[in-house]
């Protein structure tokens, strides 16, 4: 359940990143926060948000084909887009920082954030540098769908790790090199308002070169062309795994959101069920500065979740049970699995310490609660479900029984025998749904073969009437 919250999540924050992304362009289109430009406000953002969240589940609701003639699009838009501004922004920047200053200068703000030590602050840097990176399981979501999926599957994954690793740190990179006042980057006066960093970085880099703003548009149309794309293969993703678990009765309704599309077969429920969540997840916009770091921390946090577990279940499965595929690991498989799980466990621990306490205007401290929170929503539905199982179990093992003592009357009744024992009687004035139909068939049986056999005084009691 983790792993559907952080896709829902990562929804979010592609919807969030999107309509920020955007929020810049038209500030940048009609002027400057100094020059009169427009500012979209929180109800307008939140407008944005919504609209981009409906538009991936609509373009979701259609065949697999389309989808998948999107991704092409997406991988070329992506590759080629983010080489044109890894390239561009560093040579049109009038200056740039050292490789001393990228590499080795913290910039801690103590006073925000409540960290003054610098190897907490590079521990918790990992949080956003692993957002970064996750998302890269896509491809296994689709492996129902995709032919020669046991080895199809696992080479999409690593190599769009090793895209999203390359080209992400060279984005990274290309935007510190290129900053220009780092100060300035975050003051509510600058020209795009101190609301998304990286188009103050290619303002100052396109206006000190140029005088105009053009050049920042653009490549900020590129960027949002990636939070459109990735947001509409979210959406994909977090669909097949909430319709996954629907199949096997993982989630509530899940009879509803198992079903497929008539004519187009894909759970058009569930992607409209993910939307909604995700619009829901967004709501706090219109009144808290910080959801975008809150949904990124709690995608983050869910998703190494997801990840350990099945990386933990290879871990502790002996080697005889199992049964490797075309492609794998090899005996690098448990070296990778031991460090993978306890570098997950030691930064999570870090991911999930309270800095310091802030009023609720400042922060939400939202990862930190909705773990706990969640946490213990899993566990009381986990003990309902083990209650449920139980009940369950209880109710087949006494069915079991009734039909033993059912068969033990057919078998006195084709021997001509007229008695019944106590437990015999008990069972048939109980009113219970099988027993019921066990009567039935008992009573049937009784029928019949009197048509040839005398039974005498055998009788069967129901309640109050004697047959």
């Amino acid at each position: 359940m983790s792993f559907c919250a952080c896709l829902i999540a990562g929804i979010g924050t592609q919807a969030y990143a999107g309509s920020q992304t955007l929020q810049s362009i038209i500030l940048l289109s009609t002027g400057t926060n100094k020059g009169g430009g427009y500012f979209a406000p929180k109800w307008l953002f939140l407008c944005m948000y919504i609209g981009l969240t409906v538009i991936w589940a609509a373009l979701n609701t259609f065949a697999l084909e389309v989808i998948a003639f999107i991704d092409i699009i997406s991988i070329w838009w992506q590759v080629i887009g983010g080489a044109v501004i890894v390239i561009m922004l560093p040579l049109v920047a009038l200056t740039t920082q050292s490789a001393s200053y990228v590499f080795t200068n913290f910039e801690l703000a103590p006073n925000t954030t409540g960290i003054s030590s610098k190897p907490y602050a590079v521990i918790l840097s990992f949080l956003v540098s692993q957002y970064s990176l996750y998302g890269y399981d896509a491809a296994a979501h689709l492996t129902e769908e995709t032919k020669g999926a046991d080895k199809n599957g696992p080479i999409a994954i690593l190599g769009s790790l090793a895209i999203i690793s390359v080209f992400g740190w060279a984005y990274i990179l290309a935007l510190t090199f290129s900053i220009q006042d780092f100060a300035y980057l975050y003051d509510p006066n600058n020209e795009t308002a101190g609301a998304f960093v990286p188009a103050q970085i290619l303002y100052d880099a396109f206006h000190g070169r140029y005088h105009n703003s053009a050049g920042a548009i653009v490549l900020l149309f590129i960027i949002w062309g990636s939070f459109f794309f990735g947001g509409l293969s979210i959406t994909t993703s977090a669909a097949r795994v909430v319709y996954a678990l629907s199949r096997d009765k993982g989630v509530s309704f899940s009879f509803l959101w198992r079903k497929l599309h008539p004519k187009h077969k894909v759970p058009t429920n569930v992607v409209w069920l993910c939307a909604a969540i995700c619009i829901l997840l967004g709501l706090p916009i219109l009144k808290v500065n910080v959801v975008f770091t809150a949904i990124t921390s709690i995608c983050t946090i869910g998703w190494v979740g997801g990840y350990a577990v099945p990386i933990f279940a290879r871990m502790v499965m002996p080697e005889k049970n199992f049964k490797a595929g075309p492609f794998y690991l090899g005996k690098a498989r448990r070296p990778i699995c031991y460090i993978a799980i306890h570098t997950m466990c030691v930064l999570r621990i870090y991911d999930t310490t309270k800095c310091r306490d802030l009023s609720y205007g400042d922060t939400m401290n939202v990862p930190n609660n909705f773990i706990k929170s969640t946490g213990r929503r899993s566990l009381v539905l986990r003990i309902r479900e083990e209650k449920k199982a139980l009940k369950e179990e209880k109710l087949k093992q006494e069915e079991k029984y009734t039909w033993a003592i059912v068969d033990g009357v057919k078998e006195k009744l084709n021997n001509g025998e007229h008695r019944m024992s106590g437990g015999e009687k008990r069972m048939f004035k109980s009113p219970n749904s099988v027993l019921n139909k066990a009567r039935t068939q008992l009573l049937n049986k009784q029928r019949v073969l009197s048509e040839g056999r005398n039974f005498g005084h055998y009788s069967v009691s129901m309640g109050d009437d004697e047959t």
